[in-house]
């Protein structure tokens, strides 16, 4: 209907689609501020040529033409200049020319190569690919993440944006901001490069991967912790702890032996019953022995599991999710969710979260009342033992707007037993950590016996603004 009869096809329907959203995007910036932003940065993922990108780029050509200044948008190609006995630029050239054969021709061309790009090489690229060679940069590898800002920098992007897209009117306190800001990234790889400590959380994760690491599964959660080691001064070194082997009698005793050598341990979300009795075995370790121990949504989930056994004497206890068949029940499907579709039916986006006064969680908010965070669930904690969780030692510190659903767990007899039901390393970024991330990773480093003896020294971040206001913006 919304076509009036016409043959719906990619050009211009599909396209026009993607042009409608990008501006919209572009109309108020997506932090929940309000304000319009003054440069909308798009990212078109993929390889030119793929025919997965085809459209989007054809939205972006159709874009650029309909703009009344030209000047107003600027391309940006990204492209790899491998070594062999010297730097080639072929696979370049042909992506640039494979761009440009669909209209569009790039302002910078980004090499993202091993070592930095020769003068040689970079007049090669601008002669062959219409190019300043003054806007060839430079993206190549270096030691500390933290280095490709002040790498960038040093070649004048900033500057070369402005040209390109004619910006004059900036201020003397806008130029104090970026020089503000590169210094703090300057800040975070001297720390990264000289910590004042190393610290070793034990990541327990189901979703590790043939060679025993889950940095590409579980990149949000790593960098949340990467990011509130380095507010602190610790630089973080994750020990992957693969849960099926906590279950795997063989391999039990030196699983175990790995968490004992951490000063912390992490349990990620995930789905599924795989690994959930070796995660439910590494909650009772870090319980048992008072190892500082953060958990997010599964994390969560099978530290209530673990208590419920172990606390509660619910022997069986387990989640609706692992064990259907079997009571008692303490996690369960959430009303609303439809039991017989899996696509599209999980309690998602930035949902505001009630905080207990005086809480871990509380006190990591800076004392907020409430806040706003990430969800990605389909099960819940069954409030039918919530008295007897109570009983047992445990705070129910955060809860929905309605408070019928928990979101929050804590153990105050532990120097740190925190679980939450939402994804905080979604919102989390380098200078401004997640809070809980960054209570977990502090307590951590604190080794105190007491919860209270840590809190008493501990010095929560300033709150940003994206937890205290929902930060999505409705494309509709």
């Amino acid at each position: 209907g919304g076509y009036l009869g016409k043959t719906v096809q990619i050009v211009p329907h599909f396209t026009g689609e993607v042009m409608d959203q990008l501006k919209s995007l572009a109309t108020v910036c997506t932090d929940g501020s309000g304000l319009e932003p003054q440069i909308c940065l798009i990212e078109v993922g993929g390889t030119v040529g793929d025919i997965e990108s085809m459209p989007f780029i054809e939205s972006l050509r159709l874009m650029k033409n309909s703009l009344a200044d030209p000047s107003d948008m600027c391309v940006i190609h990204l492209s790899y200049v491998p070594n062999m006995s010297g730097q080639k630029t072929k696979p370049t050239q042909h992506s640039v020319k494979a761009l440009q054969s669909m209209g569009l021709q790039p302002d910078i061309i980004a090499c993202r190569c091993e070592q930095p790009i020769e003068m040689s090489t970079r007049e090669k690229i601008s002669q062959l690919c219409n190019v300043n060679v003054s806007r060839v940069l430079s993206l190549h590898t270096v030691e500390n993440l933290y280095e490709i800002p002040t790498m960038l920098n040093a070649q004048s992007i900033v500057e070369k944006l402005m040209t390109i897209l004619q910006i004059t009117n900036i201020s003397t306190g806008q130029d104090a901001d970026v020089k503000s800001h590169l210094a703090q990234w300057e800040t975070l790889a001297r720390i990264s490069e000289n910590p004042k400590e190393v610290l070793r959380i034990a990541f327990v994760g189901k979703y590790l991967g043939m060679g025993g690491g889950g940095a590409d599964t579980y990149f949000s959660a790593v960098k949340a912790l990467e990011h509130a080691g380095l507010s602190s001064g610790y630089k973080i070194d994750l020990v992957w702890c693969d849960a099926e082997h906590f279950e795997d009698s063989g391999l039990r005793d030196d699983a175990t032996k790995k968490l004992h050598t951490c000063h912390g341990i992490f349990i990620p979300g995930g789905f599924g019953i795989r690994g959930i009795e070796g995660l439910v075995e590494a909650v009772r370790i870090a319980r048992i022995h008072r190892i500082p121990f953060f958990g997010v949504c599964l994390g969560m989930q099978v530290a209530i599991v673990e208590i419920a056994r172990n606390l509660l004497g619910l022997e069986n206890a387990n989640s609706e999710e692992f064990a259907p068949e079997i009571s008692p029940k303490v996690l369960k499907w959430m009303p609303e969710v439809d039991k017989t579709t899996m696509g599209a039916n999980m309690r998602l986006g930035s949902r505001r979260v009630l905080l207990k006064r005086d809480s871990v969680a509380s006190f990591s908010y800076r004392q907020a009342d409430s806040i706003y965070e990430r969800h990605r669930h389909r099960y819940e904690f069954n409030t039918e033992f919530l008295e007897g969780f109570e009983k047992a030692g445990v705070t129910f510190s955060g809860w929905d707007e309605r408070k019928e659903r928990a979101e929050i767990i804590e153990l105050h007899m532990h120097p740190f037993f925190l679980g939450v039901q939402y994804h905080p390393e979604f919102k989390s970024r380098p200078f401004s950590p997640s809070p809980p991330f960054h209570a977990f990773v502090n307590a951590a480093g604190a080794k105190k016996l007491t919860l209270s003896e840590f809190l008493l020294e501990y010095a929560p971040l300033p709150l940003a603004d994206h937890y205290v206001r929902s930060s999505e913006v409705s494309l509709q």
